[in-house]
């Protein structure tokens, strides 16, 4: 039984990486989460220094001063905000994986090879998720890298915390888009539901009577890892986001297994 749900999967896992090579995905994924990982502590280093540069003139009467050079802390802080570009990227990756083929006409040629329904949606979301899990890497690898250069060694623990906060919520992103793009026959309404999931998970951050117990509370534990708060349960917001992207496939899972092609 297992085998027959399963069947198909190498080669369809097979052709989603070539496709990903091919299409220049793969390529697109690593540059932009190396530049968010070498950027945010060059930025963080820069910035001060590109203030000075700006003749007072221009600031229209605003002086701003900086009361202490560039830190670990502000580097880290500048990858969290960079890092929350990302799942924009996510959802724009993500919004074609199942409308994209079957708006071609190509889902039912893959369906009627021994490719079972299963099968076709597992490898989309490993690939899916391998990509991001190979950008998250290198980001935080740059990130560490740079920073450990122009200011310091970052801690451990809490660095790994914090790029595991990241990466679950760009996964949950990507997650509802796929279910977006199996729901709905156009990629755009797929992309409509992925960017709105985000979209609130960066309203209710600015909630904290809510922010806590939803998606976003991987942004708030995210930020206070960075200003060196351990949260009292860090883990528990990896857990809310797990369970949106989880309940999210799911969802896809089950519509993909029962709606005619």
């Amino acid at each position: 039984m297992r085998s027959a749900r399963l069947g198909g999967l190498g080669p369809m896992l097979g052709k989603e990486i070539r496709e990903a090579v091919r299409t220049g995905r793969l390529a697109v994924v690593l540059v932009a989460y190396l530049l968010v990982g070498l950027g945010s502590p060059l930025g963080a280093k820069t910035l001060p220094l590109l203030l000075d540069l700006v003749p007072p003139e221009q600031m229209g009467g605003v002086e701003i001063l900086l009361t202490q050079d560039p830190t670990t802390a502000d580097a880290l802080v500048q990858y969290v905000k960079n890092f929350q570009m990302l799942p924009v990227l996510a959802v724009l990756l993500a919004m074609s994986a199942v409308a994209g083929e079957r708006a071609r006409a190509i889902l039912p040629m893959l369906l009627a090879r021994p490719l079972s329904r299963h099968a076709y949606l597992l490898a989309k979301v490993l690939v899916t998720g391998g990509l991001h899990v190979a950008g998250t890497v290198l980001a935080a690898a740059g990130c560490a890298l740079y920073t450990r250069v122009l200011f310091g060694p970052v801690d451990p623990a809490a660095y790994l915390a914090l790029n595991g906060c990241l990466l679950v919520f760009v996964a949950s992103a990507a997650a509802v888009t796929i279910l977006g793009s199996t729901a709905f026959r156009s990629a755009g309404a797929a992309a409509g539901l992925g960017l709105g999931y985000t979209v609130a998970c960066f309203a209710l951050a600015a909630l904290p009577s809510l922010s806590r117990w939803t998606p976003a509370s991987l942004l708030v534990v995210a930020s206070d890892l960075v200003a060196g708060r351990v949260p009292q349960a860090p883990w528990t917001a990896v857990a809310i986001g797990a369970g949106v992207a989880i309940a999210a496939l799911a969802a896809a899972h089950r519509i993909h297994a029962r709606r005619e092609i």
